[in-house]
């Protein structure tokens, strides 16, 4: 089964041109699901943001704690059924959980409901409702594939034109009207949560309006870069491995010429040296049958990690590390294995002495600078 990546484009526009919008949207990610959260505090301006910011934090805390999707909800409705009265942060809310397969549930509390966009048009999804908590609490699931999406808004957007000459306002009919026109006319989906928002705004004209919040996500299939780094620690273990790792779906890195030597008795195939213009830096790269890139090992992981966000045209082009900067960077998943076994090498004054950072201490420096530029990132030792 492919990998589905799901790409969130939020949106918001403030009650007040220039001011706090009282909405907030929190998308987070791990191996089993991306989420997001759409949070709607009461009133608007900083006070608004604030409740809304403290739901969020709440539902982010618990899912990145390993609680289930309806857990959190729960916990999180239940606060807000308690901050009912003035002066207390509630929020209205909405949380979705997106699968690797393209399995989505959402959950909502006060929000409307969840809309499901596919190149023919908007839908708006069959929410269940859910009993025992004060607020109109449901849940909506539907499976999402490559190139549908999602989409979640604040009532700031069905609510927009109420009083300025819509009776009941924009409502979830027209905007699944406005959704399936705007594919149609071929709008990218980069651009459709800020179409929304700008419509929304247009039909309150000069009436009354509110904290306008609309993101989509949408499912495409996921680019996943492999990488094979170092021995495993029990020489036994080698076949079972690079099996596996060449069985992965996606691209493949081996990094290592231990590691590479491996994979090559493994699998009976000669790594063949890659012609590279001289440098005074670039450490080696081999071509190898069912590997996109083999290179050296620990130097190449520094000097990637070193240049991870020099921009590729200053780059040393074609090289080892550059083109392993190039697939990190084109990758929506990373995954690294890496092997445990002792490397003498890594004791070695002269690694030292330039400062290469042993794969105990580089792969993990790797994963925080991926995770920042978005990207999912796993590490398996063996």
């Amino acid at each position: 089964m492919p990998y589905l990546h799901a790409d969130i484009f939020p949106h918001q526009t403030p009650k007040t041109p220039g001011g706090v919008c009282g909405d907030v949207v929190e998308s987070f990610r791990a191996p089993e699901a991306a989420w997001v959260v759409c949070a709607d505090g009461m009133g608007s301006g900083p006070r608004a943001n604030i409740s809304a910011n403290f739901c969020a934090s709440l539902l982010k805390g618990h899912l990145l704690a390993g609680w289930s999707l309806r857990d959190a909800f729960r916990s999180a409705a239940a606060a807000m059924d308690a901050a009912r009265r003035p002066g207390l942060p509630y929020a209205a809310f909405s949380v979705a959980r997106l699968s690797p397969a393209g399995r989505a549930t959402v959950l909502t509390y006060d929000t409307p409901p969840p809309l499901r966009l596919s190149p023919v048009g908007a839908e708006s999804l069959p929410v269940r409702r859910l009993d025992g908590l004060e607020g109109a609490a449901g849940e909506a699931d539907c499976r999402l594939g490559p190139g549908e999406a999602l989409v979640l808004v604040s009532d700031g957007v069905t609510e927009a034109g109420r009083g300025a000459g819509l009776h009941g306002g924009w409502g979830v009919a027209g905007l699944c009207r406005f959704l399936s026109d705007a594919v149609i006319r071929g709008v990218p989906p980069a651009e459709l949560s800020a179409a929304v928002c700008a419509r929304a705004d247009e039909l309150c004209g000069a009436g009354p309006r509110d904290d306008a919040t609309a993101v989509l996500c949408r499912v495409r299939r996921g680019i996943v870069l492999n990488i094979l780094t170092g021995p495993p620690a029990d020489t036994a273990r080698d076949r079972e491995v690079v099996e596996r790792f060449l069985g992965m779906a996606g691209h493949r890195v081996v990094s290592g010429g231990t590691t590479a030597s491996i994979v090559a008795r493994v699998t009976g195939r000669e790594p063949r040296l890659l012609p590279r213009a001289p440098g005074a830096v670039d450490p080696p790269a081999w071509a190898l049958d069912g590997v996109d890139l083999v290179t050296e090992g620990a130097v190449t992981m520094n000097q990637a990690h070193n240049i991870l966000d020099v921009s590729p045209e200053r780059r040393i082009s074609p090289s080892g590390v550059s083109e392993l900067c190039a697939l990190m960077e084109n990758a929506d998943r990373v995954n690294f294995i890496v092997g445990t076994a002792a490397n003498t090498a890594s004791n070695d004054v002269r690694f030292q002495q330039q400062h290469i950072l042993p794969r105990t201490v580089i792969i993990p420096l790797l994963r925080e600078r991926l995770e920042r530029g978005g990207r999912l990132v796993t590490v398996e030792y063996v």
